[in-house]
């Protein structure tokens, strides 16, 4: 339930990071885009920046802008507004400067924070639970504890009507069949497919020029120490943590998974 400081574009980083600093219950969330960014590029920036702000565990947002940047700070504003949160923006070049701008961000900051820690605790049932799952420092337990531990979570989360979302296409290679098996339609598991196959094709065509044959291994120096030699083996390590339940669904990057109940990546 924290205060939400975003920059909307990187250049308006060391502002936001200050404000947060100066409030507690205040996370500033910096990112290196925004700018010198078209099309697609920047769309998915926006998606992104869209995406955290309406993240659940975010009580309200301090928009902070440069006020010259291509995503500009008021269509995040505007998205934030249509969650039903409080929402402020401070931009940099309306402020005059940046002592200017971190001066108001912490007031409105300050505000919000005060605001959210007179609201009362609630219980919730498991069905409004959304589960992040990402993959840590793999080694050769990795599949026989860690994970399968997290798949347990992830089956009672999804049984009891929630929703877990695994992501890491790149480290999935190997495992596609196994979970193309778990699609709740042949549509699902044909997506399943689909998305690795593509992944795989993406990085034969990065790594295939000679040039930068010593920069393309997907196994690091650590998993090596730790056991584990080839990308299928950490695949089908790295699986058990999205459980046992159906796979119904595939999500695109800055795609919001809406309120349907499914385990997907």
């Amino acid at each position: 339930n924290v205060v939400a400081v975003i920059p909307s574009v990187f250049c308006a980083n060391t502002a936001a990071r200050r404000i947060a600093e100066n409030v507690a219950g205040a996370v500033a969330f910096c990112h290196p885009v925004g700018c010198s960014q078209v099309g697609l590029d920047l769309e998915l920036t926006a998606r992104g920046l869209k995406g955290v702000a309406a993240n659940p565990n975010i009580c309200a947002v301090v928009v902070v802008g440069l006020g010259c940047e291509r995503f500009r700070p008021q269509e995040l504003a505007e998205s934030v507004a249509a969650t039903g949160k409080p929402v402020e923006t401070v931009v940099i070049q309306e402020e005059g400067d940046t002592l200017k701008t971190m001066e108001k961000g912490v007031r409105l900051a300050g505000a919000m924070a005060q605001a959210a820690a007179k609201q009362a605790r609630e219980t919730f049932p498991m069905a409004d639970l959304s589960l992040g799952l990402k993959c840590g420092g793999t080694d050769a337990t990795s599949g026989l504890a860690a994970n399968p531990a997290l798949g347990w979570v992830t089956d009672a989360i999804v049984a009891a009507g929630g929703r877990a979302i695994f992501t890491e296409v790149t480290e999935l290679i190997g495992a596609e069949r196994i979970l193309a098996r778990r699609g709740k339609s042949p549509a699902d598991s044909e997506a399943i497919r689909t998305t690795i196959d593509r992944m795989e094709r993406r990085l034969s065509a990065a790594t295939a020029s000679r040039e930068v044959r010593h920069r393309s291994a997907l196994i690091s120096p650590g998993n090596e120490d730790g056991g584990v030699t080839t990308v299928a083996e950490k695949a089908l390590g790295g699986i058990y943590k999205a459980g046992t339940a159906p796979i119904s669904g595939v999500l695109n990057y800055g795609e919001s998974p809406g309120r349907r109940a499914f385990t997907c990546w």
